[in-house]
C-alpha cells in the first residue's frame, strides 16, 4: 500500500486540499476550475476534499509524497492537521481569498491558531487574489514569498450545434459504468447508415479506462452551463449502465427534452409510457439505437412530461414524501 500511496501522489503537479469545496461561497471556485482544466488536459493533479472523512489517508499521502501541496481558504486553518501539516512542510501553499474582515474574525474565535497561521504565512508561500490582498498579507504577517494568480471564471461553452440534423446528448463523467462505449457504438451505427444525427458528450474525465472514444461524438468536456445544450438537444441518451436515479436525466426532463434510458436504471421508472420517453431493455447498440428513433418519431406529451416534473423531480414532491416518513416515525416513536 505503501509503494502504491507514493506512486498515485508523487508526481510534478498540484495535490489540492480544501475543506469547503462545493458551498454558497465561491472561495473554491477557481482552485476547482485550474483542477479540472488539468484533468481535461491529460495533465497530473489530485483534488482532497477533507469533508469526506474516508480522504484521511490521501491527505497522509500528499503528506508524505506530494510535491506541489496547495492548501485553499482560510477555512482550511480552522483544522489542526492543516495547520500542522504546513507547520511542518514548509513548502506547501496556501491560496488565500481573505480580507481583513475575515482574518479579524478568525483571529478573535481561533487566537492561538491565528498565531500559528500567521507563523505559516511567514514562511511558505502565500497565493493571493490581487495585489492588494498581497500588500495585506505583508503588512499584517510579514508574508515576503507572496505570489499574484487572481481568481477565474470556467469558460462557458456555448453549443454550437449544426442546424437542419437531430442532437443527441449525454451529461456525466466519462467513466465506463456510464456507457462511454455504448454512446460511441450508437454513435457509429448512426454515421454507419448515414443519419443527419450529431452526438455530444458533456463531461470530464473520471476514468483513463471509460471505454472507445468516438471520433463520430463530440466530446466537449466538463460544462458548467449544461442547461443551454439541453435546450438546443432533440434527444437525451443516458446510456449508463448503472445508475441509480441520474440528475442529468431529470434536468433533461425538466427541460422537456426527449430521453432514452436502460431499464435497470432507476430513472426508468419515471419514464415509462411517457411519450417522447423510452426505455431500453437491453444495453446493446441495437437496442438503444432502436428507442432513439423510437422518441425522434413521436411527439412528447407535454401533459405527461409535466406529471413527471410534479411527481419525480420537484422539490415539494421529495419533501411530501419525507414529510411522510417523518409523521410516520413520529407516531412510531409515541407507541
Amino acid at each position: 500500500m505503501f509503494a502504491r500511496l507514493r506512486k498515485t501522489y508523487d508526481f510534478e503537479g498540484p495535490v489540492i486540499i480544501g475543506y469547503a469545496f462545493f458551498v454558497a461561497n465561491g472561495a473554491w471556485r477557481s482552485i476547482y476550475n485550474y483542477f479540472r482544466m488539468r484533468e481535461a488536459e491529460g495533465l497530473p493533479a489530485k483534488l482532497i476534499d477533507r469533508r469526506n472523512i474516508r480522504t484521511f489517508r490521501q491527505f497522509l499521502a500528499a503528506f508524505f509524497f506530494g510535491r506541489h501541496v496547495i492548501f485553499n481558504s482560510l477555512d482550511c486553518f480552522w483544522h489542526w492537521e492543516a495547520l500542522a501539516f504546513c507547520l511542518m512542510r514548509r513548502d506547501t501553499m496556501v491560496y488565500l481569498h481573505d480580507t481583513e474582515h475575515t482574518l479579524d474574525g478568525f483571529a478573535r474565535e481561533h487566537p492561538f491558531k491565528y498565531r500559528l497561521l500567521g507563523r505559516i504565512l511567514r514562511r511558505n508561500r502565500v497565493l493571493s487574489v490581487s495585489t492588494a490582498a498581497a500588500d495585506l498579507y505583508r503588512r499584517r504577517f510579514g508574508a515576503q514569498r507572496t505570489l499574484v494568480v487572481y481568481e477565474n471564471l470556467a469558460d462557458r461553452k456555448i453549443p454550437d450545434f449544426e442546424p437542419g440534423v437531430k442532437h443527441i446528448v449525454m451529461t456525466g463523467v466519462l467513466d465506463a459504468r456510464k456507457g462511454v462505449e455504448l454512446f460511441s457504438s450508437v454513435a457509429d451505427r448512426a454515421k454507419e447508415l448515414g443519419l443527419p444525427w450529431r452526438f455530444h458528450w458533456l463531461g470530464g474525465i473520471h476514468s483513463k479506462d471509460a471505454g472507445r472514444h468516438s471520433a463520430n461524438v463530440t466530446w466537449w468536456g466538463w460544462v458548467d452551463n449544461v442547461d443551454e445544450f439541453l435546450a438546443k438537444a432533440d434527444v437525451f441518451f443516458l446510456s449508463s449502465k448503472d445508475d441509480p436515479f441520474p440528475l442529468s436525466c431529470l434536468e433533461a426532463l425538466r427541460a422537456r427534452r426527449r430521453c432514452v434510458a436502460y431499464a435497470a436504471t432507476g430513472v426508468a421508472e419515471a419514464m415509462r409510457g411517457v411519450a417522447g420517453c423510452a426505455v431500453y431493455e437491453a444495453h446493446t447498440v441495437e437496442s438503444a439505437f432502436a428507442a432513439i428513433k423510437h422518441v425522434l418519431g413521436e411527439a412528447p406529451d407535454e401533459a405527461a412530461f409535466a406529471r413527471v416534473h410534479d411527481e419525480f423531480i420537484k422539490v415539494a414532491a421529495f419533501s411530501r414524501r419525507m414529510d411522510a416518513i417523518l409523521g410516520t416515525s413520529a407516531s412510531e416513536s409515541g407507541q
